[in-house]
């Protein structure tokens, strides 16, 4: 081994260690802001917001040690890749250390004793996030390419009991027993709980990046078209977004109730610019399985709130001006008015893929 390759070794071997410090440095404040809050023990909490200090200096001197290697040895390939990661890593996991703090923060200003069912829901949610991160450092310092991916598995589930808990908390009778400060209280525990299976996730993903090189892959956007009878705008929408976003999006259309039938004129101007409805049967939005998990559901045809009376938590709603074809409309008027809106939905559609996933969306 040449003089260089050594000195390259070992400040490998010094970042890694420092790493594995602060790493378990951290871990152990989740554990202790847990454990602090299911035993209301209010020194814990404080011991554990101070012992955030020298965890913070030790997030710096690795981010010194990160800088002073691509200094020195000018790395490449590999070797840069693993430096980039290693200064994500150490932004990620101070991240976590400072949820901790905000869960400890939060436990010295509630009040009132946390109920049977919160106490439990904390020993579910933090038992599970946990697991997540402790696995999630152990597949970045080892280089662990499937835990990382069955790690980020996990965090679905993590997502899942967090809504579910939120909606508990919601319930009226807690405000018969609780403060709003302590209800509030008790929501930024939870959310700081959920947020460091978040970052988890991310450190699970800087895994994938170190190992493979691959950058993280966004999922399709999941669209959800509406109008009054799926048989117009909200066909116009899904059909122009399938053939022109194939592999960003995931789009469906429904209407407030199924139409019997298309529109002929309707059928044959679709069938003229390649979307073919020959064998297209109009369904109702009642009909849409799991409607609350679309990323956007747009409204073509009045106020979005006339179909959903509440808004799912991780879904945007939409209202576009599209324009209406009117019965008594002659032939022509109809056939001006479909291309009409098509021109206008053509926008809207490229606009929101654009937004939600940038310019060179297809």
């Amino acid at each position: 081994m040449s003089r260089y390759e050594k000195r390259l070794e070992e400040d490998w071997a010094k970042i890694r260690q420092h790493l594995s410090k602060v790493s378990a440095q951290v871990e152990n404040s989740v554990e202790q802001a847990v454990d602090a809050l299911l035993l209301r023990n209010e020194k814990l909490a404080y011991s554990t917001i101070l012992g955030d200090n020298p965890i913070n200096r030790a997030f710096e001197s690795i981010n010194q040690l990160c800088y002073g290697f691509v200094a020195r040895h000018l790395p490449s390939a590999g070797h840069l890749r693993r430096i980039s990661s290693i200064l994500r890593f150490n932004l990620e996991l101070e991240r976590v250390g400072d949820y901790a703090v905000t869960v400890c923060r939060e436990i010295v200003q509630i009040s009132c004793p946390l109920e049977d069912n919160m106490i439990r829901n904390v020993e579910h949610l933090s038992k599970g996030v946990r697991q997540i991160l402790k696995q999630s450092i152990k597949a970045f310092q080892e280089d662990n390419l499937e835990l990382a991916k069955s790690t980020m598995d996990l965090t679905a589930l993590t997502k899942i009991n967090f809504e579910r808990i939120f909606n508990e908390l919601s319930d009226a009778r807690f405000g018969d027993i609780w403060t709003l400060r302590d209800l509030f209280g008790v929501l930024a525990i939870y959310n700081a709980l959920g947020r460091i299976s978040d970052q988890s996730k991310n450190i699970c993903e800087e895994t994938i990046f170190t190992i493979t090189g691959e950058t993280k892959i966004r999922k399709p956007v999941k669209v959800l078209f509406l109008d009054q009878g799926n048989d117009c705008q909200s066909l116009i929408a899904e059909c122009f977004a399938q053939k022109n976003f194939p592999l960003r999006g995931q789009f469906a259309s429904a209407g407030r109730s199924a139409a019997k039938q298309l529109e002929p004129q309707f059928v044959e101007f679709m069938n003229r610019h390649g979307f073919g409805l020959q064998t297209w049967n109009p369904i109702a939005f009642n009909q849409i399985p799991q409607a609350d998990g679309f990323d956007v559901v747009v409204s073509l045809q009045g106020s979005i709130h006339s179909y959903l009376q509440k808004a799912p938590f991780r879904t945007i709603l939409q209202e576009w001006e599209i324009g209406e074809v009117a019965e008594e409309m002659g032939s022509d008027q109809k056939e001006a008015s479909y291309e009409n809106m098509l021109q206008k939905i053509s926008f809207h559609v490229q606009d929101l893929m654009e937004t939600m996933r940038g310019k060179e969306v297809s």
